[in-house]
């Protein structure tokens, strides 16, 4: 190159076979051989080296989605060929800058294979001009550190990271509980601008950057931020490039193996073929990603096309996320990080909205094996239980003239059974597999496992290690619903009868009647008096569900365990300080806030069932259906429960007073009398004294007796068909089987006649004097039995059989018998509602509204049904 006078000013200007190539943002020139251009010719098509194209529009820019736009850049038409052919044609040190430049542009292009500033970069570096430097493959001598030679498993399974990690490095010694990475700054032209302790730099969008250490730098400390960003207050003059390094605290200053490289994942790579190779959505998609070293946060220059002024194409990181893997056989060790960048593109200066991500993660291969198997149990040991259930079920309602007839109705007990138990199970694994996590993450000081990581690429997929809670859970609350609606609609189908035992006390005497005297009527308001507290007895339960309501959002938002939910660390929380309460309404994890809130739900209704179990109901008061069993001896009304065709509950208050009406000195008198000893027990056996509850079973001939009473009790409402087969009876039992919809009649004499006669009919045969329905009191209970829950055998019995009952089984026509399967469908739903608006005063609003709705339902026709049962005026039903 020799100057040369044109114009009255020197310019350059190169001999024959020289072609002049200048580059104005590089501020260089060159002569290039005409030859060496020809070279270059041959290994890259020149003529497209400066095209740009742009794929990674959002549809609010373009209108259509997978739009393309191509142009011919200014930028790179100005530096190409001076970079190529410097870089290419290798002399001395000097020409490493232009390689840098050319590195530079092939980042900005996303590495693509069709760039020919990434082909001729790769034909460089398969040239063998180059050796391998730092002992990393893709980093070579004169060449920029671009891309990773080996494949991604290979990679990022590398143990050469030294250091120990714990969650307190002052508890745990020789270990570090945070991390330090260093950033490289390069400007275009590939001189280092600067390098500096991360902090908030890939944040860059954000004013109010930190100068310490991150709270996510500390180790287990995974966050999710998600920011609105004005792109027009970014610098547009600037374009910067980096490199990020894990500094390895284990090796000394000037090790060179102290500053460990970052790989960087682009997720809007392409290979040879047009393929997005590294967007993910399951782990086994990993083993064809491509991974690069230096990367760009934003770029508004590349997109000037030639001839213009101003930007065509605006490109900046929309997301970026950071994953610290810990080793498969050792978890406080670590894999090399991995920075995953989504870039997109956009044709206007507008407001964005960008993502940072910070995930620590372990191999949870082995624990997702014994959760599976820990699964498989518990849905072996549900279908048994299933088996089981039905099993007892079709003792207890079928006689051997059904069984065909039975059939249908065995199926939908097998499917009701079969929902209860998978909710169950379902349940139990579901908090036993958020338990461990929120045990052995966030209460440790020690490294034992890492929360799972969550893919941010397919969350609209949700297919990463939540994928299954999040189906499992809202199926198992659908079961549980299902099951508790079913169980519920059964409880307002119970027939309930009330047998008065009070007789006249005399003889009405009329000196004018000529005829028979007639006995004075017995009183009704004793049975209104039991009926009323059977109604109340329907809803009443163990446990507040609203006291439990309000100690949990007292304990989530008054003592913040709300914040057990972040995912970090204990240990961590506390040395982050203030830190911390900036990120506590950050993202919080589904494992641990499912293990936080249904622990303290169970807890708090554990402790006040312990309370009433273990103190008051022994020292301050009766349980509540021990009180209506007293209530209704002493007003000597006795109560009959038919839940199934076969089945139901006795309950034997004929108390041993001569009379139940009277005063309250007689009252005062009997009681006193009995507290002495002085009346028989209240029992209906010698044998049994104390025992007053029965669970009975009877006979075909005895239900198609008390059947047809019960039908004339209701004529309008009873079938054409009459009560003469078997299967008739099981497939009309309902509360009388006989109620139309929307039949509603008043009470007349006739019916109240026929109510009497079903009365008389149930005292006679509580008193065993029908020989044609007689009953026994079954002894030979077995404990497996009772623990199983099996009845006796009565298919061919012709006796009926009364099994005492000592544990108040009859509540399970109530909630009370209910009890847990009502609490864990308020926990499930708390659940559902709160992973789907992560909030925990909605979700308890809306367990409220079911809770109320389900006691509606329980209380309205309950109370209908009680009274059509029991002919007692609605109104009189408090």
């Amino acid at each position: 190159m020799t100057p040369v006078l044109l114009g009255g000013s020197y310019k350059c200007q190169c001999g024959s076979s020289y072609q002049l190539v200048a580059s104005e943002r590089l501020n260089a020139s060159t002569c290039v051989k005409l030859s060496h251009v020809g070279v270059l010719s041959a290994k890259v098509v020149l003529s497209s080296a400066a095209t740009a194209t742009s794929v990674d529009f959002d549809a609010a820019d373009t209108g259509s989605s997978g739009t393309t736009l191509t142009f011919v850049s200014a930028l790179y038409q100005d530096v190409f060929l001076l970079a190529a052919s410097e870089c290419y044609f290798y002399r001395s040190e000097l020409q490493n800058r232009f390689c840098q430049v050319l590195g530079n542009v092939c980042v900005l292009q996303h590495f693509s294979a069709a760039a020919s500033s990434c082909a001729l970069l790769d034909l460089i570096q398969r040239s063998g001009r180059t050796t391998v430097a730092n002992s990393v493959s893709g980093w070579y001598t004169t060449l920029p550190f671009l891309s990773y030679d080996a494949n991604m498993k290979s990679v990022l399974e590398s143990t050469m990271i030294g250091m120990a990690m714990s969650f307190d490095e002052v508890a745990a010694s020789a270990t570090s509980d945070h991390l330090e990475f260093v950033l490289v700054s390069y400007d275009f032209s590939g001189s280092i601008t600067s390098a500096r302790r991360l902090t908030d730099e890939l944040l860059y969008c954000l004013s109010d950057t930190s100068v310490g250490t991150p709270l996510w730098a500390r180790f287990g400390a995974s966050m999710s931020q998600q920011y609105a960003c004005d792109l027009g207050a970014l610098d547009a003059a600037r374009l910067a490039l980096y490199e990020l390094f894990l500094v390895d605290r284990s090796k000394s200053e000037g090790d060179a193996e102290r500053l460990v490289p970052v790989p960087v994942q682009n997720l809007n790579y392409r290979d040879a073929k047009g393929f997005a190779v590294n967007e993910n959505t399951h782990q086994s998609d990993a083993s064809d990603d491509f991974l690069s070293h230096r990367f760009f946060l934003y770029d508004f220059q590349s997109g000037v096309a030639a001839g213009e002024s101003k930007p065509t194409v605006y490109r900046y990181a929309k997301s970026i996320t950071l994953t610290i893997r810990t080793r498969s056989a050792d978890v406080q060790r670590l894999y090399p990080p991995l920075l995953s960048i989504s870039y997109a593109d956009t044709q206007t200066l507008r407001s964005a909205t960008l993502q940072f991500h910070v995930t620590y993660a372990s191999d949870s291969s082995g624990f997702w094996a014994t959760a599976t198997a820990l699964f498989v149990v518990a849905c072996a040991l549900a279908a048994c239980r299933v088996v089981l259930q039905t099993y007892t079920w079709q003792r207890r309602s079928t006689r051997n003239e059904e069984m065909e007839a039975a059939l249908w109705h065995s199926m939908a007990h097998l499917l009701t059974c079969s929902a209860s138990n998978a909710a169950r199970a379902s349940f139990a694994v579901l908090l036993a597999v958020s338990a461990y996590f929120l045990l052995f993450f966030k209460l440790q000081s020690s490294v034992y496992v890492l929360l799972p990581e969550t893919n941010d690429q397919a969350l609209a997929t949700a297919m990463d290690e939540y994928h299954a809670f999040r189906v499992l859970l809202p199926l198992c609350f659908a079961l549980q619903l299902a099951f508790v609606l079913h169980t519920v609609y059964s409880q307002t189908h119970v027939q309930v009868f009330f047998i008065d035992w009070e007789k006249p006390r005399a003889r009405a005497v009329d000196g004018d009647a000529a005829g028979p005297q007639s006995a004075p009527p017995v009183s009704v308001w004793r049975t209104i008096l039991a009926v009323n507290e059977w109604k109340a007895l329907q809803v009443a339960r163990r446990s507040s569900f609203e006291l439990t309501v309000v100690l949990l959002l007292f304990l989530l938002y008054g003592c913040d365990l709300r914040a057990a939910a972040i995912p970090i660390p204990q240990a961590q929380l506390a040395h982050a300080g203030a830190l911390a309460g900036a990120d506590a309404n950050r993202a919080r994890n589904p494992y641990l806030r499912f293990a936080t809130v249904s622990g303290s739900w169970l807890l708090l209704c554990l402790a006040q069932r312990g309370w009433k179990w273990l103190v008051y109901d022994r020292f301050v008061d009766e349980p509540r259906e021990s009180l209506f069993i007293d209530l209704c001896t002493v007003a000597k009304v006795s109560c009959l429960v038919l839940d199934e065709p076969y089945h139901g509950f006795y309950l034997h208050c004929r108390s041993p007073y001569p009379f139940a009406d009277g005063n309250m000195s007689e009252l005062v008198a009997q009681l006193k009398q009995e507290a002495a000893g002085l009346t028989v027990g209240r029992g209906l056996d010698r044998s049994l004294p104390d025992c007053q509850a029965f669970e009975l079973f009877v006979t075909r001939k005895w239900k198609r007796k008390f059947q047809a009473l019960a039908a004339a009790v209701h004529p309008a409402a009873s079938r054409p068909t009459g009560l003469k087969s078997g299967p008739e009876l099981v497939r009309r039992h309902r509360p009388f089987a006989l109620e139309r919809r929307g039949a509603e009649s008043a009470v007349t004499q006739a019916m109240v006649k026929h109510a009497s006669n079903l009365s008389d009919f149930v005292k006679a045969f509580v008193e065993n004097q029908e020989e044609q329905y007689r009953w026994r009191i079954y002894r030979a209970q077995t404990w497996l039995g009772s623990l199983l829950g099996i009845p006796p055998e009565i298919t061919s019995s012709k006796q009926s059989l009364f099994l005492p009952d000592t544990s108040s089984k009859f509540a399970t026509v109530l909630f009370l018998g209910i009890e847990t399967d009502l609490m864990l469908l308020n926990i499930t739903c708390f659940g559902v509602v709160d992973l789907w608006t992560d909030n925990h005063a909605v979700s308890a609003l809306v367990t409220y509204l079911l809770e109320r709705g389900l006691v509606t339902l329980r209380s309205h026709y309950g109370s209908k049904r009680l009274a059509r049962n029991t002919l007692v005026d609605p109104r009189f039903l408090l």
